[in-house]
């Protein structure tokens, strides 16, 4: 056995060569994080705040002090909310019993590359307006296919009214709510012709504010897939080639969650 001081001084042994499958994932993985370090990031998440425009039978979100830095020497909140309230995911179990809660969606989809198609110019004329098969149809012929395991965003430019709940929901006189949403023919033929991810809306609904049902919801979550909701600054990112990240809170045998989006364009 060598005295310390003596294994110390040994010079350290060369690192060994490192093998040639191995040298070729460090350059890939190079190469990614450098693609990804070029990326612009793109939030598209609402700042959840109180009084954020939420269904007229949910509770508006609310935030109070429980300590200060003045009288405890540290600050923190208590916030009350509805699972479904700002920018948010809808997991399956919203609508179908027995489906699955936002702590079950797989990771690996939540990370995956965005659609975006838009309808703005048509619901500035019309709140009552929805994505329809012939938009879907338009933008394949522009983009190409539609790619499988993506998410679907459908820009009505509505995100921008989310500062005056009253004009977010589109709400009448009566009292009944207007504004864009998807098409249960659409979201079908999304759901079961191209195989999406998830169906995103940047209205507080899949389905439109006039819906008589929840066509959309039942066609998307009732897949397996999930929804977001109430997503914003989609006029920022591409048509295609951004990837998106939905960071949804893992809420136990929650029906959705609160979630971070994030795009990578």
């Amino acid at each position: 056995m060598c005295a310390p001081h003596v294994v110390a001084d040994l010079p350290s042994a060369p690192a060994a060569p490192a093998p040639r499958r191995a040298l070729g994932a460090q350059l890939r993985s190079r190469r990614r994080w450098g693609r990804l370090r070029r990326a612009q990031l793109v939030d598209l998440t609402h700042p959840l705040r109180p009084g954020f425009p939420v269904f007229p039978s949910f509770r508006r979100p609310a935030m109070q002090a429980v300590s200060s830095i003045e009288r405890d020497g540290l600050l923190a909140h208590e916030l009350t909310l509805n699972e479904h309230t700002g920018t948010h995911v809808d997991a399956p179990a919203h609508f179908i019993s027995g489906g699955a809660s936002v702590d079950r969606l797989e990771p690996a989809r939540l990370l995956v590359p965005l659609v975006v198609v838009r309808i703005a110019e048509r619901a500035g004329r019309d709140p009552d307006a929805e994505l329809e098969l012939s938009d879907l149809e338009r933008w394949e012929r522009r983009h190409g296919r539609v790619p499988r395991g993506a998410v679907v965003a459908v820009d009505s430019g509505w995100s921008v009214r989310a500062g005056a709940p009253e004009s977010f929901l589109g709400l009448d006189r009566a009292g009944a709510m207007h504004f864009p949403g998807a098409g249960a023919e659409a979201a079908a033929f999304l759901v079961a012709e191209r195989g999406i991810a998830g169906l995103a809306v940047d209205t507080l609904s899949l389905d439109r504010g006039v819906a008589a049902g929840s066509d959309a919801h039942r066609v998307v979550l009732g897949s397996g897939r999930y929804g977001v909701e109430c997503v914003a600054g989609l006029d920022r990112v591409p048509d295609r080639g951004a990837l998106v990240l939905i960071g949804a809170l893992p809420v136990l045998a929650g029906s959705g969650a609160p979630a971070r989006v994030l795009a990578l364009t």
